[in-house]
């Protein structure tokens, strides 16, 4: 099931014409046609990467940043937002700083990470690890910091077992056109995770949009 989403640049309360979304409504979903507007503060945009210098011990990467400037979150705290696959919802630079530290915790307490390639298993949440999305459940998504080849990769956070296999993106770029893609022509997202997670005896599935309630949800690809 394709999703359409109004053509050019996404505006809070922009309705495109009639008769070009699913359901046949008349309107987009509410949920994606209003995402929260830009809100970090002007100093804060002005030096991203410097005013979270002291929290996290790499600069952030550019598209990241870049993301977090055009949206900063999706503001929808009523717990039925599934913007990301299968189930996240993207946090604020400031929710994602405030997750961090209290999933990576006091650092005098903590020893040092170990010297792992990016994109690698951790049972641990790292210093290196930036928190981008968020379940409710304690489980995120996070963008990989460690040094290494895939350097910038997004992951996924588990509360209970700690990091994956593989990447679900290789970054946040990598992420945001996966779901753009799915999101205009119905084709699933997160396959390339799944090809690469299949070697290592983990079973996983792609998602494909859809919309219930006016909703944007994630269903697994049969």
């Amino acid at each position: 099931m394709a999703v359409r989403l109004p053509q050019g640049p996404v505006r809070q309360r922009q309705r495109p014409a009639p008769g070009r979304h699913p359901g046949g409504r008349g309107r987009p979903p509410r949920r994606l046609a209003e995402p929260r507007q830009p809100g970090l503060r002007q100093e804060h945009r002005r030096h991203p990467r410097r005013r979270r210098a002291a929290d996290v011990p790499t600069p952030l990467p550019v598209d990241l940043v870049t993301w977090w400037r055009l949206c900063d979150g999706s503001g929808l705290p009523d717990g039925r937002t599934q913007l990301l696959p299968p189930y996240f919802e993207p946090c604020s630079a400031k929710d994602a700083l405030e997750a961090r530290r209290r999933l990576v915790g006091p650092i005098p307490e903590r020893t040092a990470d170990p010297v792992d390639e990016t994109g690698t298993c951790s049972g641990v949440f790292l210093t290196t690890f930036v928190p981008i999305a968020a379940l409710g459940t304690g489980d995120h998504l996070f963008v990989d910091l460690r040094p290494g080849r895939r350097h910038g990769c997004v992951q996924y956070w588990s509360r209970d077992d700690g990091s994956r296999v593989t990447p679900s993106w290789d970054n946040v770029t990598d992420m945001l056109t996966d779901i753009a893609n799915a999101l205009h022509t119905g084709s699933p997202a997160l396959r390339s995770y799944v090809e690469q997670a299949r070697p290592h005896g983990f079973r996983a599935s792609p998602y494909v949009p859809t919309v219930e309630d006016r909703c944007l949800e994630w269903r697994r690809s049969t």
